[in-house]
């Protein structure tokens, strides 16, 4: 970042710690919390889409149809987390309604069969795409 000097940086960054510092430990785990779990459960999918990826030579087709499936109970998670003002509001207590519908919510594992389902899914799209590709003989055009 050269518009500012090392210095400026290292000023802000010694300032940014101090203050956060100074909130104390609750205040901070409090503002973490919704966001790690937010980003647990996509985490979590892309680590087993990792790990699976030679079975569909790594498209990135089916890592969007996962992600895109697992935001959403992501997303509820995150707003059960927030602090009770959220919550608990009526905005919170509709995610928290919705989110009983979704299997393995009483466990914390509400993002496994969206995951699964968006796997199911984002496969599928792959082979159709393969298939176009074999039947036309032509290379049919897939980010990576």
């Amino acid at each position: 970042f050269g518009f500012l000097s090392y210095k400026a940086w290292l000023r802000i960054t010694c300032l940014a710690s101090f203050l956060t510092a100074n909130v104390g430990l609750n205040q901070i785990i409090a503002w973490s919390t919704p966001v790690l779990m937010f980003l647990y459960p996509l985490a979590m999918a892309l680590i087993f889409l990792s790990i699976l990826s030679p079975l569909f030579h790594k498209s990135s087709v089916v890592y969007v149809w996962v992600v895109v499936f697992t935001v959403v109970p992501a997303v509820f998670d995150m707003v059960a987390a927030f602090p009770a003002v959220v919550s608990q509001s009526t905005f919170g207590q509709a995610m928290a309604h919705a989110q009983s519908f979704l299997p393995l919510a009483s466990s914390g594992m509400d993002w496994l069969v969206p995951a699964l389902v968006g796997a199911v899914f984002g496969t599928a799209h792959y082979l159709l795409l393969q298939r176009a590709k074999t039947s036309t003989g032509m290379e049919v055009p897939m980010k990576r």
